[in-house]
């Protein structure tokens, strides 16, 4: 069956000791007082999985994030240096290739794309165009059209309206036919 879990999150640095949490294979739930590292820890997740938005400023001496997941049949370490768009990938598990992989995605790239190993780590093997709208538009499914079921952002958990489907109308056609 597919599938990941996280098993650390660590922000490195050259001259720098890194930063390392650890989760298992059940529910993870950051908590802690103001200002100890939580949102830093989500943005370390979510600029590995290949958000734009970099996890901390440069001036704290840190350089980039890494993330070991468990596949079931091997680790896969994923590290992404501060202001880049490519990410090395370290595979022991036999399923994924070790390499460079591109953030971005470029029909001319000759790179595998990041967006491509995530998804294929939860089953879905070949790039799939959605409808994203009315019209039956399509788009590429990607990593981040199906963040709202992998992470809840902590803003989002006391609202009144649905904490996985996305506020902006043009985005909830895309997700839910992701679901679909």
């Amino acid at each position: 069956m597919a599938g990941f879990y996280i098993k650390s999150v660590t922000a490195f640095g050259t001259d720098k000791k890194d930063a390392t949490i650890d989760f298992n294979d059940r529910l993870n739930i950051i908590t802690g007082y103001s200002d100890t590292g939580k949102t830093c820890i989500l943005r370390c997740i979510e600029y590995v999985f290949g958000r734009k938005k970099e996890p901390f400023d440069k001036s704290t001496g840190y350089e980039g994030a890494r993330m070991i997941v468990e596949t079931g049949h091997g680790e896969v370490t994923i590290s992404r240096n501060l202001n880049s768009n490519l990410a090395e990938v370290v595979s022991l598990d036999p399923e994924y290739s070790s390499g460079t992989y591109d953030i971005r995605y470029n029909k001319k790239q000759k790179r595998p794309f990041l967006n491509e190993l995530w998804l294929s780590m939860i089953g879905i093997k070949e790039p799939h165009m959605v409808p994203s709208n009315m019209k039956f538009e399509s788009k590429r499914l990607t990593w981040n059209t199906l963040r709202p079921l992998r992470l809840l952002e902590e803003d989002s958990i006391g609202r009144e309206e649905s904490i996985i489907e996305p506020d902006q109308t043009v985005e909830q056609t895309l997700f839910l036919s992701s679901l679909l």
